[in-house]
């Protein structure tokens, strides 16, 4: 059975920190191939701090950039096993949150990322917020 490839882009914020990952990919405990990416370009400005833009905003910053490169990090197959919860796993969280947190970290860490407590619902209500904001002052 092939491994369920994972990508943190919906659990970044700003291109500052990679946030909780939500429960999907992690249930089954099975699995996963993650990957990491790292983003950089001439004006310092990220393809990540797009998250509170609408698409042509962000196409446009995107685009202002000048240079911007994309590197994608494959990161090596990864299945929990009596090793993994022996050293991660205090047994008093649910263990798809286990493997989840550590994915997140390993992830964070190749992508020279910070990691964070916040949810997704978190980052769609700052981005709500951000919006409502942007739009009194237009």
């Amino acid at each position: 059975m092939r491994p369920l490839s994972i990508f943190p882009e919906g659990c970044s914020t700003s291109g500052e920190f990679v946030i909780q990952f939500k429960k999907g990919a992690f249930s089954t405990l099975k699995a996963v191939k993650p990957y990491s990416a790292k983003t950089w370009s001439l004006t310092g400005i990220s393809a990540n701090s797009g998250g509170t833009l609408d698409f042509f905003k962000l196409t446009t910053v995107t685009g202002m950039t000048g240079f911007f490169t994309y590197q994608l990090q494959e990161m090596p197959v990864f299945e929990p096993n009596e090793y993994f919860w022996k050293h991660h796993w205090d047994g008093k969280e649910d263990k798809w949150k286990t493997y989840a947190r550590v994915m997140q970290k390993l992830i964070a860490k190749q992508s020279g990322l910070k990691t964070s407590d916040s949810w997704v619902t978190d980052k769609l209500a700052y981005k709500k917020l951000v919006r409502a904001k942007t739009a009194k002052q237009n």
